[in-house]
């Protein structure tokens, strides 16, 4: 068990020099308060002094803007500190604004600081140079708010027009009206009715009296089935049909606008069908004329590609329209693709347009430069399509090494092996067989034949129990023992891989004695002792055991 004696004098003498320092400054600060400032909405009453001891008061007011509301103005310095301030200062109402007739004031807020604006009723605005309010110290700034009438100038004069009313006015207030109207033979353009407006404006320009006379319209090949003799005033209409025979190109009605007929007056010109397209797959069997009189006859045909199935290919011009064509053209079927051996056709579809592609059976590839055929006009094009065999090139010689079957050929079929065989006292690495894939190639690399012999081991200590002696080729294995009074470390069982002994060969040594009785425990114990002298000295500790 350990004893510990701790000094700690310098200690002492440290701790007694510090509270004398604490108590010192406790004494000389402690009948000083620091001088008061702001304290959220309120400020001394009265100047600062330079210092305030034990026992000054200071008084408190709100600042300009804000009132009391509770609390204590005065707080007291108490040994160097003041005493909490619970006055409390809220901001002063001004109280409703002062109305104002036919407006109102925008803004909830009536506390100091608080903006007003007025927003006058429509048809009024606010008269003066400002139209906001503040609440200030001594309540809402400003007066004489008021909000005045819109007022509109009287309109212009227009000639050949009058307005009215047309009473000795000045000006005319928001949402009144005139009326405008024109004299005899002349029509208005634009509004008859201007309004006043609540910016002080009218709804549009004034408008005008103009005088209107649309000449007589011509249209040959065609009457006036409506409407009346000339003149023609400002929305006089007429309405016009061709004779028979002729068809009308624009509007059948126009109407005379501002001396002009709106549309234009229209065209009655001999009947004609237009030239007629292609429909659906069909097309004119004979090149297009320039026109197409009534009773004229058009064949159609089938695109290439395409073949009639029903309907007829004739259509007739029609006073000006073409009779529908019934003709219906379909597809053509090339019917099945040609056999190709060791092969076969991808795609269902035989019909003009439609594309197939040749697919070799395994083992075979596509010969030639193409591999799909497609539907034409004439049939399926393209030929000569075949399915080749895969061949692969022999694979190459090996240093120390033969392949069989070794027959003069210069290439091998898809599926086709050769198997390749080492010289004697040499190893073959790799795969033995290499395969024709589909591809063209093998199914691997060739091999190699290397020579291997691996060193005689040394184990000292030991004796091999399996295993015979040198040379030590591929795969050659030895078992040792050790002798007696000897443990191994390592495998006893070793094999030659590639010129190398795998694992290690194999260590005999000495069997070890644990340490045991009370010697172990003296050493031990001296030991422990040491590392604890080393750590506790430095720290100024004395130790006894």
């Amino acid at each position: 068990m350990f004893r510990f004696e701790i000094s700690c004098n310098r200690f002492l003498r440290l701790w007694v020099l510090a509270l004398l320092c604490l108590t010192l400054a406790a004494v000389h600060s402690h009948a000083q308060c620091p001088q008061p400032g702001t304290q959220g909405n309120a400020v001394p009453s009265s100047p600062i002094e330079e210092e305030y001891s034990d026992g000054s008061k200071i008084t408190y007011e709100c600042i300009p803007g804000y009132v009391r509301q509770s609390g204590s103005s005065t707080i007291t310095c108490n040994n160097g500190t003041w005493s909490r301030l619970t006055l409390i200062c809220e901001k002063k109402s001004c109280g409703p604004p002062p109305d104002v007739l036919n407006g109102q004031w925008v803004g909830n807020d009536i506390e100091f600081g608080a903006t007003v604006t007025l927003k006058c009723n429509t048809g009024y605005k606010v008269g003066g140079r400002f139209s906001t309010m503040q609440c200030e110290v001594g309540g809402w700034n400003g007066n004489g708010f008021v909000c005045e009438a819109v007022k509109c100038p009287l309109p212009p004069n227009i000639p050949n027009g009058i307005f009215s009313p047309s009473e000795d006015k000045e000006y005319l207030l928001y949402g009144q009206s005139v009326a405008y109207s024109c004299e005899k033979t002349y029509t208005l353009f634009g509004n008859s009715q201007l309004t006043c407006t609540e910016n002080g404006t009218y709804n549009a320009d004034p408008p005008e009296c103009r005088k209107v006379n649309c000449p007589q319209p011509e249209v040959q090949f065609g009457t006036r089935v409506e409407g009346g003799p000339p003149p023609y005033g400002q929305k006089s209409f007429i309405v016009y049909k061709c004779n028979e025979g002729y068809e009308m190109s624009g509007s059948s009605r126009i109407v005379c606008e501002d001396n002009i007929w709106v549309p234009k007056p229209p065209v009655c010109q001999k009947a004609q069908c237009p030239q007629p397209g292609r429909q659906g797959n069909a097309v004119p069997s004979s090149a297009i004329e320039e026109e197409y009189s009534d009773g004229s006859k058009i064949t159609y045909e089938c695109i290439p590609g395409y073949v009639r199935q029903s309907g007829s290919s004739t259509i007739t011009c029609n006073n000006g329209t073409w009779s529908r064509l019934t003709l219906i053209c379909e597809k053509k079927s090339c019917g099945p693709p040609p056999d190709v051996l060791n092969g076969q056709w991808v795609g269902n579809d035989i019909e003009f347009g439609a594309t197939v592609t040749l697919k070799c059976n395994t083992g075979y590839k596509v010969g030639g430069r193409f591999s799909t055929m497609q539907c034409e006009v004439g049939g399926w094009n393209g030929n000569g399509f075949v399915c080749e065999a895969v061949k692969c090139p022999l694979p190459p010689n090996i240093p120390n090494g033969i392949f069989s079957p070794s027959e003069d050929k210069e290439y091998l079929l898809y599926g086709q092996s050769v198997a390749y065989s080492c010289e004697k006292t040499y190893t073959l690495f790799g795969n033995s067989q290499l395969t024709c894939t589909e591809n063209g190639t093998y199914n691997a690399d060739p091999p190699e034949c290397r020579k291997v012999n691996c060193p005689q081991p040394e184990v000292q200590f030991g004796t091999r129990v399996e295993g015979g002696p040198p040379p030590y080729g591929q795969k050659s294995f030895i078992v040792y023992k050790c002798n007696e009074g000897y443990e191994m470390s390592g495998s006893s069982r070793i094999t030659c891989e590639d010129n190398i002994w795998v694992p290690k060969t194999p260590v005999c040594q000495k069997s070890g004695a644990s340490c045991t009785g009370s010697f172990c425990t003296e050493v031990y114990s001296a030991l422990v002792q040491r590392v604890v002298l080393a750590l506790l000295i430095p720290v100024g500790l004395h130790l006894s055991l």
